[in-house]
């Protein structure tokens, strides 16, 4: 069969693979499916993750396969279970299609087994420590969201990955709105080491913002961090940098607050800070005799 032929070399793992040998694979499968034998599609994708196990589309294109045309879900719950300890190696998408597929079934105990292995083999990485967060928010497990915020948190060692993650927990309102305070002491935890970022002013504002305290709570909660901000960290930062903070400040106060006067006075700050960089330029300066030499002219407007 002319299908068979390109396919017959298996690659070394781990080693790059030609579109070519990939789109071989590829129309294999597809012919098979039009021919509509689902044995015969399975067949050849494990046959296909024998010579490529280290690619996660495969996986992936699999599992979809499995759960959706195929609909085999036990057999996807074998093949699962079966690979994790490959699976975790790859791409988290991977292991992530799978976990979902679980909790739809409502496997819940082996999602939580799932994500422990994970953590326990591989550590703390952003994409599913998210996700593991987002799982027990949504069986309401708020207590146990909250420790594995902290946990992140901590073992994250990138900023950048540390201000992600505080921000996408802030966003996910189901979460946030169960636990807002435990939620914005994490942040104002997290002010030690993300200190002097203007990145992490944004997020204390917003954090804010989207809590649903009354409107004197988000100010008040708003303007600890922003006062944080004048007394300790604004000789860390740039003139440009503290602009922007002091922008997304008012940005949060003119939304927040409906008293104009609150507004007015805040935005009145901000132009007394920084009132060396705001006023007009100096008028240029009288122009002396000496300057216009002997012209007639010059001289008699200075008269």
């Amino acid at each position: 069969m002319h299908y068979e032929s390109p396919i017959q070399t298996i690659p070394k793992p781990f080693e790059p693979v030609s579109d070519a040998y990939l789109r071989s694979w590829t129309d294999y499968i597809q012919s098979e499916k039009a021919a509509g034998d689902v044995d015969r599609v399975i067949f050849l994708f494990e046959k296909a993750l024998n010579a490529l196990f280290f690619l996660p589309e495969i996986w992936l294109k699999y599992f979809i396969y499995l759960e959706t045309e195929a609909a085999r879900p036990a057999h996807l719950e074998e093949m699962f279970s079966r690979y994790q300890p490959v699976l975790i190696h790859l791409n988290p998408e991977v292991l992530l299609y799978g976990i979902y597929f679980e909790e739809s079934q409502g496997r819940i105990a082996k999602v939580r087994d799932f994500f422990a292995y994970f953590r326990k083999h591989k550590g703390i990485v952003l994409e599913v420590i998210l996700q593991e967060i987002y799982f027990e928010a949504r069986q309401l497990s708020l207590e146990k969201a909250k420790t594995l915020l902290e946990e992140g948190f901590a073992g994250l060692k990138d900023v950048r990955q540390q201000l992600f993650l505080l921000q996408e927990v802030a966003s996910f309102h189901a979460f946030l709105h169960e636990n807002a305070e435990a939620g914005w002491e994490m942040l104002k935890s997290a002010r030690r080491e993300l200190k002097g970022t203007k990145e992490f002013y944004y997020l204390s504002f917003d954090f804010a913002f989207k809590c649903n305290w009354d409107v004197a709570n988000k100010l008040r909660n708003a303007h600890s961090i922003f006062n944080e901000f004048l007394l300790e960290h604004t000789r860390q930062m740039s003139e440009k940098d503290q602009r922007d903070v002091w922008k997304a400040y008012i940005d949060l106060v003119s939304k927040g607050s409906k008293d104009p006067l609150i507004i007015k006075s805040t935005v009145a700050a901000y132009h007394n800070s920084f009132g060396r960089f705001l006023r007009p330029a100096p008028a240029p300066a009288a122009e002396s005799k000496q300057d216009y030499g002997e012209n007639p002219r010059k001289m008699a407007k200075l008269s």
